[in-house]
């Protein structure tokens, strides 16, 4: 894998790891989307801004034409599999009292759902854990357990 590759894979994880503990908000946010249309809407025009300010435009065709063969499939099955979460969360029970587990919640509430996030959130902060890398992974992992309660909730009162 070449320079220019490695950047637009390091920018793609970037997104997936953002998409990932935000998916809950981005499905509320473009739900009037269907799968191909947020994944270009979502994905690919970041990728391309943010590649078009380091990169040469025939470099960034190249590179985004590679990106597109060899991570459409899996982006797309990212997003629908979060999507079909996100429109039945009942029928992922497991998620949920994992995700439960996680904060250490016997019962599930917004109120004590909130606390358990805020505390895990300050607990992983950048700025108290001397591993950037390791805050990262854990604040991205919080988020998604939290998107996965919260999305279950919301499922509740609709």
């Amino acid at each position: 894998m070449g320079f220019h590759e490695k950047i637009v894979d390091y920018i793609y994880q970037n997104r997936l790891s953002e998409f990932q503990s935000s998916f809950f908000n981005l499905y509320r946010e473009y739900r009037y989307l269907n799968e191909e249309e947020f994944i270009k809407e979502w994905f690919d025009k970041f990728i391309i801004k943010t590649l078009y300010k380091y990169m040469p435009y025939t470099k960034l065709v190249e590179c985004f034409d590679r990106y597109c063969s060899l991570r459409k499939n899996i982006t797309k099955s990212y997003v629908s599999t979060y999507w079909r979460f996100c429109r039945n969360p009942k029928g992922f029970s497991s998620k949920i009292s994992d995700s439960m587990k996680f904060f250490g919640l016997e019962e599930l509430d917004e109120d004590r759902l909130k606390k358990a996030y805020r505390k895990m959130m300050k607990e992983y902060h950048p700025d108290k854990v001397k591993d950037k890398k390791i805050s990262h992974e854990k604040t991205v992992l919080i988020n998604y357990h939290y998107q996965v309660l919260l999305s279950y909730l919301n499922g509740i009162k609709s």
